[in-house]
């Protein structure tokens, strides 16, 4: 387990979009990444699924974007209904990294994006 992963997130009340807006992030355990973005409407979330390695062969990156709710002005949660629960994206203060946070369990790290 990397430090600062199954901890309580820390934050200084501030979203800190300037740490993460529009940047490329890595997912720890995959090749995939995800970029979040802001217009009009919001934040939103792209990922970038690349299934190569499940599918034998190069294939191309597959994007889904999804919406984020910006909740408690301090993370963003994917504004989907699906049956596998939704990630949290924060920064975390202490850590000074972006990190996805169980919002059903008390707002544990449960990743460090890199």
């Amino acid at each position: 387990m990397a430090k600062g992963e199954n901890e309580q997130f820390t934050t200084d009340g501030n979203l800190h979009e300037e740490q993460f807006l529009n940047k490329t992030f890595s997912y720890t355990d995959t090749a995939d990444s995800f970029k979040i973005q802001k217009d009009s409407k919001g934040y939103f979330l792209t990922k970038y699924i690349d299934e190569s390695a499940q599918e034998g062969k190069e294939v191309p990156v597959k994007e889904e974007t999804v919406r984020l709710k910006l909740t408690n002005g301090t993370f963003l949660v994917e504004d989907v209904s699906k049956d596998d629960g939704n990630l949290a994206y924060a920064y975390d203060t202490k850590l000074k990294k972006v990190v996805f946070i169980n919002p059903y369990n008390k707002f544990k790290i449960m990743l460090i994006a890199n």
